[in-house]
């Protein structure tokens, strides 16, 4: 599998511990890529239905594209070493970013709320073919292996770029579902179903944002670590055998 080379190429040594750098930029690049290939696929055959619906998933996409390369920008800026302004270094870099990243998708899904709701009230006709069918049956497929790509690079080196990522991702198998029925169906009712999924997807953009950012501004703030981190943490000090006991102990996330 692609995560495993990746952390095969990214592992330091011997250890379990990864380079966060080298995933990241990997995992962005990677997701660059082919939600660039993804945003120009829909948006050509949005435009060739005349449906919103795929446009909006089209413009989603190309979304992600950015916040995929904001996701290699957030792990460069996070990975600066200390300085004498920031003498516990960069890390939180990565939770700014992942707040930005939110704002954008919650900036995406208003438009595309607004757009949709002026569907509903003027309805178009929707002329999609086969080939387009299949391409959004095949690029669910693609943002199934890419939320589960992300999401195990995630738990290997605990980011929450790449955890917010991979369920951006999951979101995009759920909206281009959506919007796949409805093209489906579009050619055999006169109900504005283009406008209606429009604003589903919308919505589900919407809450997906507003999550991500409630998450980390959590994170922002100074949310206390889970009980599986402080035990690895204290596991990993009692190893050493020069250190008699443990207490008082005080945990600060930097990234």
């Amino acid at each position: 599998m692609l995560e495993k080379k990746i952390l095969n190429i990214s592992r330091i040594g011997n250890t379990d511990k990864y380079d966060r750098k080298k995933v990241g930029y990997f995992s962005g690049l990677i997701g660059t890529f082919l939600n660039v290939t993804l945003g120009i696929s829909k948006f050509l055959i949005g435009i060739l239905a005349n449906s919103v619906s795929i446009t909006a998933d089209a413009v989603n996409n190309f979304s992600d594209a950015i916040y995929s390369f904001a996701t290699v920008l957030g792990f460069k800026f996070s990975s600066a070493p200390p300085d004498k302004d920031h003498p516990y270094g960069h890390g939180r870099v990565e939770y700014i970013t992942t707040l930005i990243i939110s704002m954008m998708v919650m900036i995406v899904g208003v438009q595309f709320a607004k757009t949709s709701i002026e569907r509903i009230i003027n309805p178009e006709k929707i002329i999609m073919g086969k080939i387009g069918i299949a391409f959004l049956v095949i690029s669910i497929f693609i943002k199934l292996w890419m939320s589960l790509f992300n999401r195990k690079l995630s738990k290997a080196i605990d980011s929450s770029i790449l955890k917010a990522t991979s369920i951006d991702c999951l979101s995009d198998v759920f909206t281009t579902s959506v919007v796949l029925i409805a093209m489906i169906f579009a050619n055999y009712t006169t109900f504005p179903v283009d406008g209606v999924v429009g604003l589903i997807v919308s919505a589900f953009i919407l809450f997906s944002g507003f999550s991500l950012a409630k998450e980390t501004i959590s994170q922002l703030i100074g949310e206390a670590p889970s009980v599986e981190l402080i035990k690895s943490v204290l596991s990993d000090i009692e190893k050493h055998k020069e250190i008699l006991g443990i207490h008082n102990y005080t945990f600060h996330r930097y990234g």
